[in-house]
């Protein structure tokens, strides 16, 4: 289900202040977040904090958009 995965993910996005979540999809136990970041650091600490709480983070597509960076990542259970 939806819900065990967001508080994770209130956590991650946290340790990226400057992060905002502009989208979620939650599909057969897969939540892809769409992500606006100020740099790929910031991408790769909310897929750092996940990992580090037990889910599987993995960070599909990033692009440039301005001065942002826009990014896409999956999150499932470890081990799922």
């Amino acid at each position: 289900t939806l819900l065990p995965v967001l508080l994770p993910v209130a956590q991650a996005r946290n340790a990226a202040p400057g992060a905002t979540i502009e989208g979620l999809t939650y599909r057969d136990g897969v939540l892809e977040m769409r992500i606006m970041a100020a740099d790929t650091a910031s991408l790769d600490a909310i897929g750092q904090q996940l990992r580090a709480s037990n889910w599987q983070a993995e960070i599909k597509a990033v692009t440039a958009s301005g001065d942002n960076y826009r990014g896409s990542v999956q999150v499932r259970k470890a081990g799922a």
